[in-house]
């Protein structure tokens, strides 16, 4: 079932104007906006919407306030999505709006829904970093951008109780046809799509997770410089930076968190490792390697008190 992105992520929203705000500081583009909410998009055509969080058109969430609503996945053919379909109708409701999407819900509750993807071709720039026999910027000065645009969507991260993992994670994998990459017995199951793939497509995150929610989305940027940019940006216009910059452990990419007034967190990122299926998943009895390096606001409190207490915790069994 070859799933191949994320389309779409929907939001409902209690704020609107600061929601809208936050993803226009962000760098996304707006593309509708009125009183039934907004629209943003990606140059690799994903989109973003904002409804308002009564909006009985939204699916229900695990969770209440802003957040997350529903996740449409990208298949590549609409045989694709013919397959999929027929697989979750083996055991939950699955419901086909007339703008050809599909609609049902995980094992956890989370919504989700699949349709054709309809990618456009984005040509970010590429950083250009000089270094002893290399001269990839000749004669030219760095300069700060005047705005920037993140190229896309990269994944998404869920809060799920340690119990919940295992089933949770056997939907994705068994049934829909993502690989594992990594799982932490302490902090979460990484999954990525098939083929050459970033490190995860999709996080279920149990460090620390006393109720299954959503936690945060990402967005990629070009390169190093972009995502201090960006931060700094986002800052001057008032909004909190939860957790970074710095460069996490597994997936290896450079990152920085915001609180997002729309639920959860946005993170921007860029360089994560790649993998494709030939990549044997490894499982950490731990949390994990530690950083590779963290600056700024560092690892939240929240976690830290997390991490310290699975340490002091035997792994759970398998």
């Amino acid at each position: 079932m070859p799933i191949t992105r994320i389309e779409s992520l929907t939001f409902g929203v209690a704020d609107m104007a600061a929601g809208a705000r936050f993803f226009e500081d962000l760098g996304l583009e707006k593309r509708d906006a009125d009183g039934a909410g907004a629209r943003f998009r990606t140059p690799t055509n994903q989109t973003i919407t904002l409804r308002p969080i009564d909006d009985p058109s939204l699916p229900a969430s695990p969770e209440t306030g802003p957040t997350l609503r529903e996740v449409t996945w990208g298949v590549d053919s609409a045989a694709s999505l013919d397959a999929i379909a027929a697989e979750l109708a083996k055991d939950r409701a699955v419901r086909k709006t007339p703008d050809g999407a599909l609609h049902a819900r995980d094992e956890t509750g989370f919504a989700i829904a699949f349709a054709v993807s309809n990618p456009t071709p984005a040509t970010p720039a590429r950083p250009r970093v000089n270094n002893h026999d290399v001269s990839a910027r000749l004669n030219q000065r760095v300069a700060p951008p005047t705005r920037l645009t993140p190229t896309r969507i990269g994944h998404v991260v869920y809060r799920v109780l340690p119990e919940q993992r295992e089933k949770a994670s056997a939907f994705y994998l068994e049934r829909l046809g993502f690989k594992l990459t990594d799982r932490s017995l302490m902090v979460g199951d990484f999954m990525r799509l098939s083929g050459i793939s970033d490190h995860h497509q999709l996080l279920f995150m149990t460090i620390g997770s006393k109720e299954a929610r959503f936690d945060h989305a990402a967005l990629e940027l070009p390169g190093f410089d972009d995502v201090l940019w960006s931060g700094g940006h986002m800052k001057a216009r008032g909004w909190n930076g939860t957790w970074g910059p710095g460069r996490q452990p597994l997936g290896n990419h450079i990152f920085w968190h915001f609180a997002n007034p729309c639920g959860g967190e946005i993170e921007v990122f860029t360089d994560m490792d790649r993998f494709d299926d030939s990549w044997q998943p490894v499982v950490w009895e731990k949390n994990g390697p530690p950083p590779v390096w963290m600056l700024g606001e560092g690892i939240p409190a929240e976690l830290r008190e997390a991490i310290a207490a699975a340490n002091k915790k035997p792994p759970e069994e398998h």
